[in-house]
């Protein structure tokens, strides 16, 4: 900020743009100390000098040799700190040099008024930015969105996303942290979720257990959290003009949380009952039967929802130590993302992110090891090939095929996984739905990713059955496989590819915003752990890279002898024996399932389909109506000069054949 050539301070005196006056000095070569005041303005916007206040210690520099320019950094680093704190000072700095001697350059001047207003705004602004690592204000949105965006790395290396919006009525900010689940303490299953369950419950500065919720309830809002495999996600959504309350105590989540002693034995409980509600949940119960086959050294196989048995069994004291060490380990700055959607201007944004989270910890200096390279995968050899059957408690007539592939934050531009389940879900003329369907076997079909980690996800395609679909299970299951070989025998397509590609891009530019700001917050700080800034909210559907031998190396690997199948019904019979296959009992949700080895001869037929299955079964067509051009046809609409007037419509130019006339009228 201060000139580094000359041997003395300049010296400034006027008003910043935020409306901070102040003045900066120095009567020697070799600075002693600095200073700082700092004074409120009154009711009416004055200056009271009564109310002085000191906010920076007097620093002693070591001897008369340390040159000016560290004392010159100093008075920037603390005028870039008041900026920082969001106040409205009058600041006052004063340089006292030790040795007695004379400045031989002459007396300091004061800034002539004429250029005082443009030295005035680049200091503020050089202040505010000497607070950041990182700007960036090229942030892609859709067509339709009125936000304006800006990103910014706070000293402490957080990444925090900015919208602004005018007309907003609710205010909303969500922080997702880079750890979840699967960085649970092996000793001590479903500490992180219940990490996230202990923030809620006072702070340092706001002690009080419902000091958060209470204050969002007050004023029109709420909150909620979520504790993903790799990842945690806090949000909060309230009225517009209270966000700044808000975000002093969510911020204190992140900064001095208390894991308070008395809330840790009944916190405890709270999971403990979550967790037994879960118990009766069929997709949890599915989920854990899933886990519990996986490979048992890979995080995914434990038990990560937590309860009484696994956080409880050494005593409060000691899970509250482990909390305290957890969150030292990996709440910090460089692993977090936040979003802040407000009514305020962006810089106003900016500023209330600088004042109540550039004190998170920081973390440590250098990038922590990826410890997902370190470990075997979810599901090897020993874990696919099998037929998973499972007694629900529900009227549930499914089965699910699982196929491993390597993860997609390996190619998050390619979307491959999204292509893919296109092409298998899809519900058109030949597709695998409508044969299913048209046969009176199913009631759904889906093609998705059941699960995905930074060293492996779970393409899936589940159906859903009827009554005789379950009766000929065989058949839907060679359906399937042999849908499955069509499509990998059609092989990449590109046409198929940008088709999918600009759904998704016109779906994106087109997006009306959404309704609610904790949704939108919530999703973004989701995607920044994954995508560059600019790219926050567009990355997520962007598929710009086409990468066919990637795209077949992955349809190679959709066969029979590397899937598992998981199939529900009430009406398997639990007395029957099938060998080795015995039935048992999920140790955490108490479901019954049993697990046999696919046998040969369906391998054999489903790896190479009859005729007869793959009868009816045809790759996608093309969609000839997936839209291209979006230039206008006609620049001659006529407007009515009043609300009686009747115009008549105008004829539009969008059919270069003649088989179509399309009007437009106002």
């Amino acid at each position: 900020v201060l000139d580094q050539t000359t041997s003395y301070l300049p010296c400034y005196w006027g008003e910043m743009a935020s409306g901070m006056a102040f003045s900066v000095a120095s009567p020697s070569q070799h600075i002693g100390e600095v200073s700082v005041a700092y004074a409120s303005r009154g009711p009416a916007g004055g200056l009271r000098s009564s109310d002085a206040k000191t906010l920076g210690s007097r620093s002693r520099c070591p001897s008369p040799a340390v040159p000016a320019r560290r004392a010159r950094l100093a008075t920037g680093l603390l005028v870039a700190g008041l900026a920082a704190w969001g106040a409205q000072p009058r600041l006052a700095m004063r340089a006292e040099g030790r040795q007695r001697r004379r400045r031989a350059s002459g007396p300091l001047r004061a800034e002539r008024p004429a250029s005082r207003a443009a030295r005035l705004s680049t200091l503020a602004r050089r202040a505010a930015d000497a607070a950041v690592l990182e700007r960036t204000e090229e942030i892609i949105k859709p067509d339709l969105d009125r936000r304006q965006y800006r990103s910014v790395v706070l000293s402490n290396g957080l990444q925090v996303l900015l919208a602004s919006d005018p007309e907003a009525d609710a205010a909303a900010a969500s922080m997702s942290i880079k750890a979840g689940s699967f960085q649970d303490p092996s000793d001590f299953l479903g500490l992180a979720h219940f990490h996230e369950h202990m923030l809620f419950l006072g702070t340092e500065k706001f002690p009080e257990e419902d000091a958060y919720e209470k204050y969002l309830k007050d004023h029109g809002g709420y909150s909620n959290a979520y504790t993903a495999d790799e990842m945690t996600n806090y949000y909060f959504r309230v009225n517009a003009p209270h966000l700044k309350g808000a975000l002093d105590r969510f911020s204190q989540f992140f900064i001095a949380p208390t894991f308070a002693e008395s809330a840790v034995d009944r916190e405890m409980r709270a999971v403990d009952s979550e967790s037994t509600n879960y118990a009766s949940d069929e997709g949890w119960r599915r989920l854990q039967v899933m886990k519990t086959t996986a490979e048992a050294q890979h995080p995914f196989h434990r038990f990560t929802v937590g309860n009484l048995d696994t956080l409880g069994y050494a005593g409060p004291d000691a899970v509250r130590k482990e909390l305290v060490r957890w969150n030292a380990a990996h709440y910090h700055g460089k692993a977090m993302k936040l979003a802040i959607a407000g009514k305020e201007s962006l810089d106003e944004l900016e500023a209330l992110a600088r004042e109540f989270f550039e004190v998170v910890r920081a973390g440590p200096a250098a990038e922590p090891s990826d410890t997902a390279t370190e470990r075997p995968l979810p599901w090897a050899d020993q874990q696919v090939g099998c037929y998973l059957e499972v007694v629900p408690k529900i009227e549930d007539r499914s089965v699910g095929i699982y196929w491993p592939l390597p993860p997609s934050q390996k190619h998050l531009y390619a979307k491959i996984e999204t292509y893919l389940c296109h092409i298998i879900g899809h519900e058109g003329e030949g597709s695998l739905h409508a044969l299913l369907n048209a046969m009176g076997w199913i009631e759904g079909l889906s093609a998705g990713c059941a699960c995905s980690f930074s060293d492996a996800q779970l393409l899936s395609v589940e159906v859903s059955l009827t009554q005789e679909g379950e009766r000929n299970i065989e058949q839907v299951l060679e359906s399937i496989f042999a849908y499955i070989a069509v499509v990998r025998e059609a092989g990449p397509r590109a046409e198929t590819y940008e088709e999918l590609r600009l759904l998704n891009t016109v779906g994106f530019r087109f997006r009306e915003e959404s309704p609610a700001p904790e949704n939108f917050v919530a999703s973004a700080t989701s995607s920044m752990q994954y995508y560059s800034a600019s790219d926050a909210l567009r990355g997520p559907s962007a598929m710009d890279e086409w990468l066919p031998e990637t795209v077949e190396s992955w349809m190679e690997l959709l066969l029979p002898d590397r899937c598992f199948i998981i199939q529900a019904s009430p009406d398997f019979d639990q007395s029957e024996e099938a060998g080795d296959a015995k039935w048992t009992k999920e140790r955490w949700y108490g479901a019954t399932y049993r697990s046999r080895p696919l046998q040969s001869e369906q391998l054999t037929r489903w790896a190479s389909p009859s005729e007869a299955a793959r009868d009816g079964l045809n790759f996608p067509a093309d969609n000839p109506f997936v839209p291209r051009d979006f230039e206008l046809r006609s620049d001659k609409v006529v407007q009515p000069k009043t609300s009686l007037d009747v115009v008549p419509p105008t004829e539009l130019d969008c059919d270069a054949s003649g088989l179509m006339k399309l009007w437009f009228k106002t």
